[in-house]
């Protein structure tokens, strides 16, 4: 989302450039050349931005950096996860992600595209030992898998699978997560009650995108050799 990419930008001062119909930041991070574009939200449509992004940089190694919801009792807005495998919930196919820089590789994330609301799953999925629940990773490792191409995602826990993130929070924002004023407004106006979940979600989303992006860069200068 733009809110993912925004301290990614800011805090590696990348600078705009268009690469055909592709938007992305690009800049130097220690000796490594960074190139950053939003994936969106869903499954499809970053898959569909990873083909772009393969076919137009030709990069070495992909990375997906962002917020994830929290599964388990452990877990705690802010946390980071680099996971070592991510599952796609639908299919139950995993894909192992590659090293990079120092960040030891953890655990599993699960990939579902669409919302899940129902608290039996989140019990089978900390059962299976997935401590993370996002909507792209698992779309972005399948089409680096297939063009054999090395992935690492960056994921930092914006809220609690269990805390109630909805498809009417999730309503307000477009596909690359931009908020839409109408939504927002009628979700104001229809659900006053609910305006502190709305902060304290945008607080932690807020806290998990700086961090995400950090660890991100923090790669990036480890795997060029610290510079």
């Amino acid at each position: 989302m733009t809110s993912e990419l925004r301290p990614l930008v800011r805090q590696a001062r990348l600078s705009p450039r268009q690469v055909g119909d592709l938007a992305v930041h690009e800049g130097q991070v220690g000796a490594t050349e960074v190139s950053a574009t939003l994936a969106g939200i869903g499954v499809e449509r970053s898959a569909a931005v990873t083909e772009r992004v393969l076919d137009a940089l030709d990069p070495d190694h992909l990375v997906v950096c962002g917020i994830a919801g929290g599964l388990g009792p452990s877990t705690r807005v802010g946390d980071l996860i680099v996971p070592a495998t991510v599952v796609d919930h639908h299919t139950g196919d995993s894909f192992d992600a590659s090293p990079l820089g120092g960040r030891e590789r953890t655990g599993t994330i699960v990939t579902s595209g669409e919302l899940i609301e129902d608290h039996e799953v989140f019990t089978s999925l900390v059962d299976a030992g997935c401590t993370g629940i996002d909507m792209e990773t698992a779309a972005v490792a399948r089409v680096c898998a297939d063009r054999q191409v090395p992935w690492t995602a960056f994921r930092s826990i914006s809220d609690l699978a269990t805390d109630g993130l909805d498809s009417e929070i999730l309503a307000l924002v477009d596909t690359d997560g931009r908020p839409v004023a109408r939504n927002v407004l009628r979700f104001a106006a229809t659900r006053p009650g609910r305006l502190s979940d709305l902060v304290k979600l945008s607080r932690g989303a807020s806290l998990a995108a700086r961090t995400a992006a950090a660890a991100t860069l923090a790669a990036c200068r480890e795997a060029a050799g610290g510079q």
